[in-house]
């Protein structure tokens, strides 16, 4: 949907971001069940904030911009 310039498609993407239970409280961590040594939870915690903000940064960019040529 998103790469048809559907706006439903990122406003989907862009919801998974709010709430309780959202991407942003997501961590990876031994202790939620995820198979990851305890020692490379931090940076993999550092790689997730950092591809979630690049999904939100484009994501929000992309709805911008298909916003004002009226899609």
């Amino acid at each position: 949907r998103i790469a048809a310039g559907d706006t439903y498609g990122l406003d989907h993407l862009l919801s998974a971001f709010g709430g309780m239970g959202s991407l942003n409280d997501l961590l990876v961590l031994r202790v939620n069940g995820h198979e990851i040594n305890e020692a490379q939870e931090g940076a993999v915690n550092t790689r997730l904030d950092e591809l979630l903000n690049a999904i939100w940064t484009e994501a929000t960019a992309i709805r911008r911009t298909i916003g004002s040529s009226g899609g």
